[in-house]
């Protein structure tokens, strides 16, 4: 693992996913921050974000994509082992 490999994970209700969303988003800018601070640039290109739901919820994902420093975070169908994502 290296220090820019950050992972963050979490769960919530259908009906709590804009709050989720929000939190996500700030702990990634937290995360980011913290980077900065420490002379390390995160990556946009690799930075991905990856949401899951059962087959009767998949409509209640968010459709709007996620900032992170005003950028649009890529949104993944799937990752492999190998394919880890990088922060989201």
């Amino acid at each position: 693992m290296y220090a820019d490999d950050t992972q963050v994970y979490g769960s919530c209700r259908p009906s709590a996913m804009t709050t989720f969303t929000t939190k996500v988003s700030e702990c990634v800018e937290a995360t980011t921050s913290w980077m900065r601070s420490n002379r390390l640039q995160p990556n946009q290109e690799k930075t991905k974000v990856l949401w899951r739901a059962t087959a009767r919820r998949q409509h209640q994902l968010p459709t709007s994509p996620l900032l992170i420093d005003g950028c649009s975070v890529t949104e993944q169908p799937s990752v492999s082992s190998g394919e880890v994502s990088k922060w989201c």
